[in-house]
């Protein structure tokens, strides 16, 4: 599991890298840095629907970056999950839950101080 937690760890940083570049490139109405780029540049490349395609890779990178992210929150947590079952086993230790379940089955003494009730 852990191969497929690093290699989903590597698409991370590099959709996060392309959703970077892709929205830099983007040109803001004050002109940012999509005009570094030339005026013409990103039409040569894109076609004259520069805008339309930029938001739709900003769209899918970032659907893919969230699902991406809950993806390996649950990998990671799974894995820490097994780690600690596993070391648990190992140490031989028993569940919390018994333990409390023991003392609660032992009886509190009876008090010596305690007054009997009055015979009638």
């Amino acid at each position: 599991m852990s191969i497929v937690i690093t290699i989903l760890a590597v698409f991370q940083v590099v959709g996060s890298l392309l959703m970077l570049l892709i929205i830099l490139m983007q040109r803001p109405k004050q002109e940012g840095l999509g005009a570094s780029f030339g005026a013409n540049m990103t039409q040569d490349l894109f076609g004259a629907q520069t805008t339309n395609v930029l938001q739709k890779a900003t769209t899918w990178l970032a659907v893919f970056f969230f699902v991406n992210t809950v993806v390996l929150a649950v990998l990671i947590t799974r894995q820490d999950n097994a780690a600690k079952d596993a070391s648990a086993i190992v140490a031989g230790a028993t569940p919390a839950v018994e333990e409390v379940a023991a003392d609660a089955a032992v009886a509190p003494a009876a008090d010596d101080n305690a007054e009997a009730p009055a015979a009638q």
